[in-house]
């Protein structure tokens, strides 16, 4: 049977355990201060240089400010909310930081408050509230393939929700159509749940993209596919 091989978990990516390995896409810690319309945020991993370092847009939330001065001290209040979340997730106190990232969002509605938020929830074992998180931060900005990414893990591995999950890995595929670790784990899923054909057809992508371990897993799928056509 095939296995999920990486989770992301947008805040701090750290290698976790099964199924195969899990990424934490952790720690997104800068707010960047820019104008009214848009807020730039940056997911970085301090305890792993290598780890992926990504951008995006996002959207601010409904709320209206006065003035853009008054703009900025909320986005600075909520970005030493954020850097302190940070903190205190690193040294491993995540009551501490759930609690900075909420009071962060409560000041200044983010993606990346929210998003750290559902990751210490998830970190927590409180499953259904880090969907809630990640959920937020994609109505904030709907184009996070992060949040896809951890939101199909948080689905299908915790809330045996296979059709969820599918639904946020088709999405997170399409944002990230050379990522192949996205396609593998979106093959696994399609053939746990029976999709052989069109598990055969991520892996394959997968394959293209540079992901060895799916040579395998297209192999064993192709040669169920055959023996499920003979039978």
């Amino acid at each position: 049977m095939s296995h999920f091989s990486k989770l992301r978990f947008p805040a701090l990516r750290r290698s976790a355990g099964p199924m195969r390995t899990a990424t934490v896409t952790a720690l997104r810690p800068k707010l960047a201060m820019t104008p009214l319309s848009s807020l730039s945020i940056r997911a970085l991993a301090p305890s792993n240089p290598a780890a992926f370092l990504g951008s995006a847009n996002h959207h601010l939330g409904p709320r209206m400010y006065s003035s853009e001065a008054t703009h900025d001290s909320l986005q600075a209040q909520a970005q030493k909310l954020v850097d302190a979340g940070a903190a205190a997730l690193q040294s491993g106190d995540l009551d501490a930081a759930l609690a900075k990232f909420e009071q962060s969002v409560a000041i200044y509605p983010s993606t990346t408050g929210h998003f750290n938020a559902g990751v210490c929830h998830y970190q927590k074992g409180q499953f259904p509230a880090a969907v809630e998180a990640w959920r937020h931060a994609l109505r904030i900005e709907p184009n996070d393939a992060d949040a896809h990414l951890n939101l199909a893990s948080a689905y299908y591995m915790h809330l045996k929700d296979t059709d969820r999950a599918l639904e946020h890995l088709a999405r997170a595929s399409e944002l990230k159509p050379q990522d192949g670790e996205i396609f593998y784990n979106y093959g696994c899923i399609l053939e746990a749940a029976g999709n052989i054909e069109e598990a055969i057809d991520r892996y394959r992508r997968a394959v293209e993209l540079g992901v060895e371990r799916a040579q395998v897993n297209l192999r064993n799928a192709t040669a169920r596919l055959m023996q499920g056509q003979a039978s």
